[in-house]
Protein backbone atom coordinates (compact mmCIF):
# COMPACT_ATOMS: atom_id res chain seq x y z
CA UNK A 1 0.00 0.00 0.00
CA UNK A 2 0.90 3.54 -1.01
CA UNK A 3 0.06 6.44 1.52
CA UNK A 4 -2.45 9.08 0.30
CA UNK A 5 0.27 11.95 -0.35
CA UNK A 6 2.78 9.05 -2.16
CA UNK A 7 6.00 9.74 0.31
CA UNK A 8 6.22 6.01 1.31
CA UNK A 9 4.77 2.48 0.66
CA UNK A 10 4.13 -0.77 3.06
CA UNK A 11 4.62 -4.20 1.35
CA UNK A 12 4.41 -7.21 3.22
CA UNK A 13 7.93 -9.52 2.35
CA UNK A 14 9.62 -12.81 3.72
CA UNK A 15 13.02 -14.71 3.47
CA UNK A 16 13.58 -18.39 3.22
CA UNK A 17 14.00 -18.57 6.83
CA UNK A 18 10.95 -16.07 8.24
CA UNK A 19 7.44 -15.09 8.05
CA UNK A 20 6.06 -12.63 5.96
CA UNK A 21 7.06 -9.44 7.90
CA UNK A 22 5.93 -5.86 7.10
CA UNK A 23 8.52 -3.24 5.39
CA UNK A 24 8.08 0.12 5.10
CA UNK A 25 10.04 2.57 2.55
CA UNK A 26 10.00 5.97 1.94
CA UNK A 27 10.31 6.88 -1.85
CA UNK A 28 12.78 9.31 -0.83
CA UNK A 29 15.17 6.25 0.54
CA UNK A 30 15.62 3.13 -1.60
CA UNK A 31 16.24 1.22 1.81
CA UNK A 32 13.16 -0.26 3.24
CA UNK A 33 12.68 -1.16 7.14
CA UNK A 34 11.24 -4.12 8.31
CA UNK A 35 8.55 -3.61 11.65
CA UNK A 36 9.30 -5.51 14.61
CA UNK A 37 6.32 -7.68 15.78
CA UNK A 38 4.77 -7.61 12.40
CA UNK A 39 5.80 -11.40 11.88
CA UNK A 40 3.14 -13.43 9.82
CA UNK A 41 1.07 -10.05 8.67
CA UNK A 42 -0.61 -9.89 5.97
CA UNK A 43 -2.97 -7.36 3.85
CA UNK A 44 -1.29 -3.89 5.49
CA UNK A 45 -3.05 -0.36 4.96
CA UNK A 46 -1.99 3.21 6.16
CA UNK A 47 -3.53 4.89 8.45
CA UNK A 48 -5.02 8.18 6.65
CA UNK A 49 -2.59 10.67 8.19
CA UNK A 50 0.48 7.67 7.24
CA UNK A 51 1.46 7.45 11.36
CA UNK A 52 0.43 4.10 11.33
CA UNK A 53 0.15 0.57 9.63
CA UNK A 54 -3.02 -1.54 10.01
CA UNK A 55 -2.60 -5.64 9.35
CA UNK A 56 -3.47 -8.71 9.89
CA UNK A 57 -1.56 -11.43 11.98
CA UNK A 58 -2.26 -14.62 13.75
CA UNK A 59 -5.87 -14.20 13.23
CA UNK A 60 -6.55 -10.28 15.02
CA UNK A 61 -6.36 -7.27 13.33
CA UNK A 62 -3.40 -5.08 14.34
CA UNK A 63 -2.08 -1.44 13.99
CA UNK A 64 2.01 -0.08 14.79
CA UNK A 65 3.74 2.83 14.34
CA UNK A 66 4.94 2.98 10.80
CA UNK A 67 8.43 4.10 12.42
CA UNK A 68 8.21 1.50 14.41
CA UNK A 69 7.02 0.73 18.36
CA UNK A 70 5.13 -1.37 20.49
CA UNK A 71 2.30 -3.52 18.13
CA UNK A 72 -1.42 -2.99 19.72
CA UNK A 73 -4.32 -5.94 18.85
CA UNK A 74 -7.19 -4.30 17.94
CA UNK A 75 -10.14 -6.91 17.43
CA UNK A 76 -10.33 -10.71 16.37
CA UNK A 77 -10.46 -11.76 12.61
CA UNK A 78 -9.56 -15.18 11.96
CA UNK A 79 -9.48 -14.94 7.96
CA UNK A 80 -9.40 -11.75 7.12
CA UNK A 81 -9.79 -10.05 3.81
CA UNK A 82 -8.29 -6.50 3.80
CA UNK A 83 -9.14 -3.09 6.01
CA UNK A 84 -8.93 0.76 5.38
CA UNK A 85 -8.46 3.67 7.92
CA UNK A 86 -10.06 7.16 7.38
CA UNK A 87 -9.01 10.52 8.88
CA UNK A 88 -11.74 10.12 11.97
CA UNK A 89 -9.69 7.24 13.06
CA UNK A 90 -12.05 4.59 12.01
CA UNK A 91 -10.78 1.14 10.53
CA UNK A 92 -13.41 -0.92 8.65
CA UNK A 93 -12.36 -4.74 7.95
CA UNK A 94 -13.61 -7.64 6.73
CA UNK A 95 -12.76 -10.22 9.68
CA UNK A 96 -13.32 -13.78 7.94
CA UNK A 97 -13.49 -14.66 4.18
CA UNK A 98 -17.18 -15.15 4.33
CA UNK A 99 -18.65 -11.72 6.81
CA UNK A 100 -19.38 -8.64 5.74
CA UNK A 101 -17.62 -5.42 7.26
CA UNK A 102 -17.04 -4.21 10.44
CA UNK A 103 -15.76 -1.50 11.83
CA UNK A 104 -14.01 -0.59 14.75
CA UNK A 105 -11.73 2.98 16.41
CA UNK A 106 -8.34 2.65 15.55
CA UNK A 107 -7.95 3.45 19.49
CA UNK A 108 -9.73 0.06 20.32
CA UNK A 109 -13.05 -1.08 21.41
CA UNK A 110 -15.70 -3.21 20.31
CA UNK A 111 -16.30 -3.92 17.09
CA UNK A 112 -19.63 -3.35 15.39
CA UNK A 113 -20.95 -4.68 11.96
CA UNK A 114 -20.79 -2.17 9.38
CA UNK A 115 -22.94 -3.93 6.03
CA UNK A 116 -25.67 -6.34 5.67
CA UNK A 117 -25.83 -9.29 2.87
CA UNK A 118 -28.76 -8.90 0.57
CA UNK A 119 -30.40 -12.38 1.05
CA UNK A 120 -28.94 -14.88 -1.25
CA UNK A 121 -26.88 -12.73 -2.80
CA UNK A 122 -23.22 -12.36 -1.27
CA UNK A 123 -21.57 -14.35 1.22
CA UNK A 124 -18.47 -12.14 1.39
CA UNK A 125 -17.87 -8.39 2.05
CA UNK A 126 -13.93 -7.26 1.49
CA UNK A 127 -11.09 -5.20 0.33
CA UNK A 128 -12.77 -1.98 1.72
CA UNK A 129 -11.03 1.69 0.73
CA UNK A 130 -11.96 4.48 2.24
CA UNK A 131 -12.85 7.31 -0.03
CA UNK A 132 -11.35 11.06 0.60
CA UNK A 133 -14.63 12.27 2.51
CA UNK A 134 -13.82 9.41 5.10
CA UNK A 135 -17.50 8.90 4.90
CA UNK A 136 -17.62 6.79 2.12
CA UNK A 137 -15.98 3.88 0.84
CA UNK A 138 -15.75 1.32 -1.76
CA UNK A 139 -15.82 -2.69 -1.67
CA UNK A 140 -15.80 -5.86 -3.60
CA UNK A 141 -18.85 -8.15 -2.97
CA UNK A 142 -19.49 -11.72 -4.62
CA UNK A 143 -20.85 -14.87 -3.46
CA UNK A 144 -18.43 -17.87 -2.98
CA UNK A 145 -20.86 -20.11 -5.50
CA UNK A 146 -21.40 -17.88 -7.61
CA UNK A 147 -24.56 -16.48 -9.34
CA UNK A 148 -24.16 -13.44 -7.53
CA UNK A 149 -24.13 -9.46 -8.70
CA UNK A 150 -20.19 -9.72 -8.17
CA UNK A 151 -18.43 -6.35 -8.81
CA UNK A 152 -17.55 -2.94 -6.81
CA UNK A 153 -20.10 -1.47 -4.17
CA UNK A 154 -20.32 1.94 -2.60
CA UNK A 155 -21.30 2.05 0.85
CA UNK A 156 -22.10 4.74 3.38
CA UNK A 157 -20.09 5.00 7.02
CA UNK A 158 -23.19 7.00 8.39
CA UNK A 159 -25.74 3.43 7.90
CA UNK A 160 -23.71 0.43 6.10
CA UNK A 161 -25.99 1.15 3.05
CA UNK A 162 -24.52 0.32 -0.23
CA UNK A 163 -25.39 0.38 -3.83
CA UNK A 164 -23.83 -1.41 -6.90
CA UNK A 165 -21.03 0.91 -8.98
CA UNK A 166 -19.67 -1.76 -11.44
CA UNK A 167 -19.29 -5.11 -12.18
CA UNK A 168 -15.43 -6.41 -11.59
CA UNK A 169 -13.58 -9.37 -10.73
CA UNK A 170 -11.82 -7.86 -7.53
CA UNK A 171 -10.80 -5.12 -5.33
CA UNK A 172 -10.70 -1.44 -6.35
CA UNK A 173 -9.72 2.04 -5.44
CA UNK A 174 -10.41 5.55 -6.15
CA UNK A 175 -7.77 8.15 -7.23
CA UNK A 176 -8.83 11.63 -7.87
CA UNK A 177 -11.19 11.38 -10.88
CA UNK A 178 -10.94 7.70 -11.54
CA UNK A 179 -11.78 4.19 -10.14
CA UNK A 180 -9.14 1.82 -10.65
CA UNK A 181 -10.09 -1.80 -11.22
CA UNK A 182 -9.00 -4.99 -12.66
CA UNK A 183 -10.27 -6.70 -15.24
CA UNK A 184 -8.85 -9.99 -16.45
CA UNK A 185 -4.96 -9.15 -16.67
CA UNK A 186 -4.85 -5.57 -17.26
CA UNK A 187 -5.34 -2.77 -14.82
CA UNK A 188 -8.51 -0.10 -15.66
CA UNK A 189 -9.10 3.15 -15.01
CA UNK A 190 -12.33 4.71 -15.68
CA UNK A 191 -14.20 8.17 -14.72
CA UNK A 192 -15.22 8.12 -11.06
CA UNK A 193 -17.77 10.49 -8.95
CA UNK A 194 -16.68 9.95 -5.27
CA UNK A 195 -19.29 12.27 -4.27
CA UNK A 196 -22.51 9.76 -6.07
CA UNK A 197 -20.64 6.60 -6.55
CA UNK A 198 -21.02 6.38 -10.35
CA UNK A 199 -18.55 5.96 -13.55
CA UNK A 200 -18.74 7.90 -16.66
CA UNK A 201 -17.37 7.38 -19.87
CA UNK A 202 -15.27 4.34 -21.35
CA UNK A 203 -12.42 2.48 -18.70
CA UNK A 204 -9.08 2.77 -20.27
CA UNK A 205 -5.86 -0.08 -19.67
CA UNK A 206 -3.55 1.84 -17.27
CA UNK A 207 -1.19 -1.76 -17.05
CA UNK A 208 -1.65 -4.75 -18.84
CA UNK A 209 -0.45 -7.57 -16.50
CA UNK A 210 -1.05 -7.03 -13.09
CA UNK A 211 -0.72 -9.24 -10.27
CA UNK A 212 -4.58 -11.19 -9.58
CA UNK A 213 -5.22 -14.10 -7.06
CA UNK A 214 -8.55 -15.35 -8.12
CA UNK A 215 -8.61 -17.28 -4.85
CA UNK A 216 -9.03 -14.27 -3.17
CA UNK A 217 -10.70 -11.93 -5.81
CA UNK A 218 -7.76 -9.71 -4.84
CA UNK A 219 -4.81 -7.10 -7.18
CA UNK A 220 -1.92 -6.27 -5.96
CA UNK A 221 -1.81 -2.57 -6.92
CA UNK A 222 -2.10 1.10 -4.81
CA UNK A 223 -2.31 4.29 -5.77
CA UNK A 224 -1.76 7.65 -4.04
CA UNK A 225 -3.93 10.74 -4.09
CA UNK A 226 -1.20 12.77 -6.07
CA UNK A 227 -0.59 10.51 -9.19
CA UNK A 228 1.35 8.05 -7.90
CA UNK A 229 0.55 4.07 -8.74
CA UNK A 230 2.37 1.28 -7.52
CA UNK A 231 1.52 -2.55 -8.77
CA UNK A 232 3.48 -6.07 -8.91
CA UNK A 233 3.59 -7.24 -12.12
CA UNK A 234 1.49 -10.46 -13.13
CA UNK A 235 2.75 -13.90 -12.92
CA UNK A 236 2.25 -16.55 -15.27
CA UNK A 237 2.51 -19.03 -13.10
CA UNK A 238 -0.74 -20.58 -11.57
CA UNK A 239 -1.50 -22.88 -9.02
CA UNK A 240 0.97 -24.91 -6.94
CA UNK A 241 2.24 -28.57 -6.96
CA UNK A 242 1.82 -31.83 -4.82
CA UNK A 243 4.63 -33.43 -3.84
CA UNK A 244 5.95 -36.37 -1.43
CA UNK A 245 9.21 -35.82 0.47
CA UNK A 246 10.78 -37.62 3.49
CA UNK A 247 11.85 -36.82 6.55
CA UNK A 248 15.06 -34.75 5.69
CA UNK A 249 13.00 -33.08 3.36
CA UNK A 250 13.90 -34.51 0.26
CA UNK A 251 11.40 -34.40 -2.84
CA UNK A 252 10.49 -38.02 -4.02
CA UNK A 253 7.86 -37.35 -6.45
CA UNK A 254 5.11 -35.06 -8.10
CA UNK A 255 1.52 -36.10 -7.33
CA UNK A 256 -0.61 -34.79 -9.70
CA UNK A 257 -0.92 -32.10 -11.90
CA UNK A 258 0.03 -28.79 -11.14
CA UNK A 259 -3.65 -27.20 -9.99
CA UNK A 260 -5.18 -24.96 -7.08
CA UNK A 261 -4.80 -26.99 -4.32
CA UNK A 262 -6.53 -26.14 -1.17
CA UNK A 263 -5.70 -28.83 1.28
CA UNK A 264 -5.83 -32.57 1.85
CA UNK A 265 -5.80 -35.88 4.04
CA UNK A 266 -3.85 -39.29 2.97
CA UNK A 267 -6.13 -42.26 3.95
CA UNK A 268 -5.43 -44.58 6.42
CA UNK A 269 -3.74 -46.77 5.18
CA UNK A 270 -1.98 -43.79 2.91
CA UNK A 271 -2.64 -45.18 -0.53
CA UNK A 272 -5.08 -42.46 -1.51
CA UNK A 273 -5.01 -38.54 -1.41
CA UNK A 274 -8.45 -36.68 -0.49
CA UNK A 275 -8.08 -33.37 -1.76
CA UNK A 276 -10.07 -30.04 -2.02
CA UNK A 277 -8.65 -28.62 -5.89
CA UNK A 278 -10.64 -25.49 -8.11
CA UNK A 279 -10.55 -21.93 -8.17
CA UNK A 280 -12.33 -20.11 -7.15
CA UNK A 281 -14.84 -22.88 -6.33
CA UNK A 282 -13.23 -26.37 -5.13
CA UNK A 283 -14.42 -29.78 -5.40
CA UNK A 284 -13.06 -33.02 -3.02
CA UNK A 285 -11.22 -35.47 -5.27
CA UNK A 286 -9.26 -38.98 -4.46
CA UNK A 287 -5.77 -39.64 -6.01
CA UNK A 288 -4.74 -42.78 -6.36
CA UNK A 289 -1.47 -42.87 -5.19
CA UNK A 290 0.06 -46.40 -7.09
CA UNK A 291 -2.00 -45.79 -10.14
CA UNK A 292 -1.95 -42.18 -10.72
CA UNK A 293 -5.75 -42.45 -10.81
CA UNK A 294 -8.22 -39.99 -9.43
CA UNK A 295 -12.26 -39.78 -8.73
CA UNK A 296 -14.11 -36.98 -8.17
CA UNK A 297 -16.82 -36.68 -5.18
CA UNK A 298 -18.55 -33.37 -5.31
CA UNK A 299 -19.69 -31.68 -8.65
CA UNK A 300 -20.09 -28.42 -8.21
CA UNK A 301 -22.73 -25.85 -6.94
CA UNK A 302 -21.03 -24.84 -4.10
CA UNK A 303 -17.17 -25.12 -2.63
CA UNK A 304 -16.38 -28.20 -1.12
CA UNK A 305 -13.19 -27.88 1.69
CA UNK A 306 -10.98 -29.76 4.44
CA UNK A 307 -11.62 -33.66 3.37
CA UNK A 308 -11.24 -36.13 6.54
CA UNK A 309 -11.28 -40.13 6.06
CA UNK A 310 -13.13 -42.42 8.50
CA UNK A 311 -10.93 -44.91 10.30
CA UNK A 312 -11.54 -47.85 8.02
CA UNK A 313 -10.95 -45.66 5.00
CA UNK A 314 -14.25 -46.06 3.34
CA UNK A 315 -16.02 -42.68 3.87
CA UNK A 316 -15.06 -38.96 3.55
CA UNK A 317 -16.26 -36.23 5.77
CA UNK A 318 -15.92 -32.57 4.44
CA UNK A 319 -17.12 -28.52 4.42
CA UNK A 320 -19.78 -27.70 2.41
CA UNK A 321 -20.37 -23.96 1.62
CA UNK A 322 -23.25 -22.78 0.10
CA UNK A 323 -24.39 -19.71 -1.43
CA UNK A 324 -26.87 -18.92 0.63
CA UNK A 325 -25.52 -16.34 3.53
CA UNK A 326 -22.39 -16.56 5.51
CA UNK A 327 -24.14 -16.99 8.45
CA UNK A 328 -26.16 -20.32 7.30
CA UNK A 329 -23.82 -21.38 4.20
CA UNK A 330 -21.80 -24.20 5.79
CA UNK A 331 -22.40 -27.65 6.83
CA UNK A 332 -20.55 -30.75 6.99
CA UNK A 333 -21.50 -33.84 4.24
CA UNK A 334 -20.05 -37.14 3.38
CA UNK A 335 -19.86 -40.04 1.21
CA UNK A 336 -17.88 -43.03 0.35
CA UNK A 337 -14.95 -42.70 -0.74
CA UNK A 338 -15.10 -44.65 -4.05
CA UNK A 339 -17.60 -42.34 -5.19
CA UNK A 340 -20.93 -44.55 -4.61
CA UNK A 341 -23.89 -43.81 -2.72
CA UNK A 342 -25.28 -40.41 -2.26
CA UNK A 343 -23.87 -37.73 -0.38
CA UNK A 344 -25.02 -37.32 3.55
CA UNK A 345 -25.80 -34.53 5.75
CA UNK A 346 -23.84 -35.05 9.10
CA UNK A 347 -24.82 -31.60 10.39
CA UNK A 348 -26.09 -28.29 9.23
CA UNK A 349 -24.47 -24.88 10.10
CA UNK A 350 -27.52 -23.21 11.28
CA UNK A 351 -28.82 -25.74 13.62
CA UNK A 352 -24.94 -25.83 15.76
CA UNK A 353 -25.49 -25.12 19.67
CA UNK A 354 -23.30 -21.85 19.16
CA UNK A 355 -22.17 -21.23 16.26
CA UNK A 356 -22.90 -21.16 12.44
CA UNK A 357 -19.92 -21.66 10.92
CA UNK A 358 -18.21 -25.58 10.58
CA UNK A 359 -14.89 -26.01 9.58
CA UNK A 360 -12.14 -28.93 10.16
CA UNK A 361 -14.52 -31.92 10.46
CA UNK A 362 -12.90 -35.48 11.03
CA UNK A 363 -14.46 -38.90 12.49
CA UNK A 364 -13.46 -39.93 16.03
CA UNK A 365 -11.39 -43.29 15.43
CA UNK A 366 -14.78 -45.40 16.58
CA UNK A 367 -17.18 -43.37 15.19
CA UNK A 368 -18.98 -42.71 18.04
CA UNK A 369 -18.65 -38.62 17.09
CA UNK A 370 -17.42 -36.14 14.66
CA UNK A 371 -15.14 -33.25 15.60
CA UNK A 372 -15.20 -29.53 14.27
CA UNK A 373 -15.04 -26.22 14.70
CA UNK A 374 -17.76 -23.61 15.03
CA UNK A 375 -17.50 -20.12 14.38
CA UNK A 376 -20.07 -17.36 14.19
CA UNK A 377 -18.86 -14.21 12.96
CA UNK A 378 -15.73 -13.23 13.69
CA UNK A 379 -15.48 -15.18 16.90
CA UNK A 380 -14.38 -19.09 17.02
CA UNK A 381 -15.96 -20.47 20.09
CA UNK A 382 -14.14 -23.49 20.02
CA UNK A 383 -13.89 -27.17 19.25
CA UNK A 384 -17.14 -29.26 19.73
CA UNK A 385 -18.06 -32.77 19.29
CA UNK A 386 -21.25 -34.26 17.48
CA UNK A 387 -22.59 -37.82 18.69
CA UNK A 388 -23.13 -39.98 15.91
CA UNK A 389 -25.98 -42.06 18.03
CA UNK A 390 -28.42 -40.84 20.61
CA UNK A 391 -28.93 -37.52 22.06
CA UNK A 392 -26.82 -35.57 18.81
CA UNK A 393 -26.09 -32.54 20.72
CA UNK A 394 -22.37 -31.10 19.76
CA UNK A 395 -20.82 -30.65 23.29
CA UNK A 396 -17.42 -28.09 23.54
CA UNK A 397 -14.37 -30.07 24.17
CA UNK A 398 -11.97 -26.63 24.07
CA UNK A 399 -12.68 -22.90 24.02
CA UNK A 400 -10.44 -19.78 24.23
CA UNK A 401 -9.88 -19.13 27.39
CA UNK A 402 -10.21 -14.90 27.37
CA UNK A 403 -12.11 -13.13 24.51
CA UNK A 404 -8.99 -12.06 22.15
CA UNK A 405 -7.85 -15.84 21.44
CA UNK A 406 -8.98 -18.02 19.04
CA UNK A 407 -8.54 -21.41 18.21
CA UNK A 408 -7.35 -21.85 14.46
CA UNK A 409 -6.92 -25.89 14.08
CA UNK A 410 -7.28 -29.25 15.45
CA UNK A 411 -6.30 -32.70 14.91
CA UNK A 412 -7.42 -36.00 16.52
CA UNK A 413 -4.60 -38.59 17.26
CA UNK A 414 -5.72 -41.57 15.74
CA UNK A 415 -5.97 -43.69 18.74
CA UNK A 416 -8.77 -41.17 19.68
CA UNK A 417 -6.78 -40.61 23.07
CA UNK A 418 -5.40 -36.99 22.40
CA UNK A 419 -6.97 -33.65 21.02
CA UNK A 420 -3.76 -31.54 19.36
CA UNK A 421 -5.01 -27.94 18.37
CA UNK A 422 -3.31 -24.55 17.70
CA UNK A 423 -4.86 -21.88 19.84
CA UNK A 424 -3.82 -18.00 20.06
CA UNK A 425 -4.35 -17.32 23.97
CA UNK A 426 -0.81 -16.90 25.17
CA UNK A 427 -0.59 -13.90 22.17
CA UNK A 428 0.96 -16.36 19.59
CA UNK A 429 0.18 -19.11 17.83
CA UNK A 430 0.85 -22.72 19.67
CA UNK A 431 0.12 -26.21 19.40
CA UNK A 432 -1.64 -27.72 22.98
CA UNK A 433 -2.79 -31.54 23.66
CA UNK A 434 -5.78 -32.48 25.73
CA UNK A 435 -8.24 -35.68 26.69
CA UNK A 436 -10.43 -36.55 24.06
CA UNK A 437 -13.05 -36.61 24.63
CA UNK A 438 -12.82 -35.12 28.13
CA UNK A 439 -10.89 -31.71 27.40
CA UNK A 440 -9.25 -32.24 30.67
CA UNK A 441 -5.41 -31.44 31.40
CA UNK A 442 -3.58 -29.39 28.94
CA UNK A 443 -0.37 -30.02 27.57
CA UNK A 444 1.90 -27.07 25.71
CA UNK A 445 3.50 -28.81 22.71
CA UNK A 446 5.78 -25.50 21.13
CA UNK A 447 7.20 -23.13 22.71
CA UNK A 448 8.17 -20.35 20.21
CA UNK A 449 4.99 -20.49 17.91
CA UNK A 450 3.61 -23.83 16.32
CA UNK A 451 0.39 -24.46 13.71
CA UNK A 452 -0.95 -27.52 12.18
CA UNK A 453 -0.47 -30.26 14.38
CA UNK A 454 -0.49 -33.99 12.74
CA UNK A 455 -0.37 -37.40 14.03
CA UNK A 456 1.37 -40.52 13.07
CA UNK A 457 -1.17 -43.09 12.67
CA UNK A 458 -0.26 -44.83 15.64
CA UNK A 459 -0.55 -41.76 17.74
CA UNK A 460 3.85 -42.24 19.23
CA UNK A 461 4.96 -38.72 16.87
CA UNK A 462 3.27 -35.58 16.73
CA UNK A 463 4.17 -33.22 14.10
CA UNK A 464 3.50 -29.40 14.13
CA UNK A 465 4.89 -26.42 11.94
CA UNK A 466 7.16 -23.58 13.85
CA UNK A 467 6.88 -19.68 12.63
CA UNK A 468 10.23 -20.16 11.04
CA UNK A 469 8.63 -22.90 8.55
CA UNK A 470 10.39 -25.82 9.73
CA UNK A 471 8.47 -29.07 9.89
CA UNK A 472 8.96 -30.26 13.59
CA UNK A 473 8.54 -33.87 15.02
CA UNK A 474 8.48 -35.17 18.57
CA UNK A 475 7.76 -38.37 20.13
CA UNK A 476 5.22 -39.56 22.11
CA UNK A 477 4.76 -41.37 24.76
CA UNK A 478 1.39 -43.63 24.38
CA UNK A 479 1.38 -46.04 27.55
CA UNK A 480 0.97 -43.21 29.96
CA UNK A 481 -2.18 -41.61 31.27
CA UNK A 482 -1.05 -38.29 31.39
CA UNK A 483 0.45 -36.88 27.84
CA UNK A 484 4.23 -37.01 27.67
CA UNK A 485 6.69 -35.72 25.02
CA UNK A 486 10.13 -36.55 23.94
CA UNK A 487 12.28 -33.48 22.52
CA UNK A 488 11.19 -31.63 19.69
CA UNK A 489 13.30 -31.85 16.82
CA UNK A 490 13.39 -29.92 13.45
CA UNK A 491 12.88 -32.35 10.61
CA UNK A 492 12.97 -29.61 7.45
CA UNK A 493 12.25 -26.42 6.51
CA UNK A 494 9.92 -25.86 3.49
CA UNK A 495 8.18 -22.85 1.78
CA UNK A 496 4.74 -24.79 2.11
CA UNK A 497 0.89 -23.30 0.60
CA UNK A 498 -1.01 -22.71 3.97
CA UNK A 499 -4.00 -24.23 2.90
CA UNK A 500 -7.86 -23.96 4.17
CA UNK A 501 -7.58 -27.05 6.84
CA UNK A 502 -4.82 -29.22 6.07
CA UNK A 503 -1.21 -27.61 4.74
CA UNK A 504 0.31 -30.95 4.64
CA UNK A 505 0.21 -34.89 5.71
CA UNK A 506 1.94 -37.68 6.84
CA UNK A 507 2.29 -40.98 5.62
CA UNK A 508 1.11 -43.84 8.40
CA UNK A 509 4.56 -44.72 9.27
CA UNK A 510 6.01 -41.03 9.44
CA UNK A 511 8.36 -41.55 7.00
CA UNK A 512 6.76 -39.57 4.46
CA UNK A 513 4.81 -35.71 3.58
CA UNK A 514 2.53 -34.42 1.04
CA UNK A 515 2.73 -31.24 0.59
CA UNK A 516 1.17 -28.31 -1.73
CA UNK A 517 4.00 -25.73 -2.55
CA UNK A 518 4.13 -22.92 -4.78
CA UNK A 519 6.20 -23.20 -8.20
CA UNK A 520 9.27 -21.70 -8.26
CA UNK A 521 9.64 -18.07 -10.04
CA UNK A 522 12.20 -15.41 -9.90
CA UNK A 523 10.56 -12.32 -7.91
CA UNK A 524 9.72 -9.67 -9.45
CA UNK A 525 9.91 -5.82 -8.52
CA UNK A 526 6.92 -3.64 -7.48
CA UNK A 527 6.43 -1.36 -10.18
CA UNK A 528 5.74 2.18 -9.62
CA UNK A 529 4.11 4.93 -12.24
CA UNK A 530 4.45 8.15 -11.96
CA UNK A 531 1.76 10.86 -13.33
CA UNK A 532 -0.04 7.65 -14.45
CA UNK A 533 -3.02 9.74 -15.59
CA UNK A 534 -1.33 12.04 -18.56
CA UNK A 535 -2.09 9.63 -20.76
CA UNK A 536 -5.92 9.37 -20.07
CA UNK A 537 -6.43 13.00 -20.07
CA UNK A 538 -5.09 13.06 -23.82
Amino acid sequence: MITADGTAVAFCARSQKDRDFIWVQSLSDLTPRKLDGTDGASFPFWSADGKFVGFFADGHLKKVPASGGPVTVLAEAPNARGGSWNQGNIIIYEPDYRDSLWQISAAGGTPVRLTKFEESKHTTHRWPRFLPDGKHFLFFATNHSGNSEQGIYFGSLKDGSYKHVIDADSDAQYAPGYLLQHQQSTLLAQRFDPATGTVSGDAAAVASSVEYDSGTWHTTFAASQNGLLIYEPGSKILGSDLFLLDRSGKVLNKVGERGFYKGGRLSPDGKHLAVSMGDPQADIWVFDLARGSRIRLTFGGATYLMPSWSADGQRIIYVRQSGVTAVTGTSLRARRANGGGQEEIMMEGENSATAHTLTEPQWSPDGRYILHLEQSGPTVTGVWALPTTGDKKPFPIVQPERPQARIIQARLSPDGRWLAYSSTESGREEVYVTHFPSGAGKWQVSQTGGTFPTWRADSREIYYFGINSYLNAATVNTKSDEFELDPVRALFQINYVAAVGNAYDVSPDGQHFIFATNPESVSTPLVLVTNWTADLKK
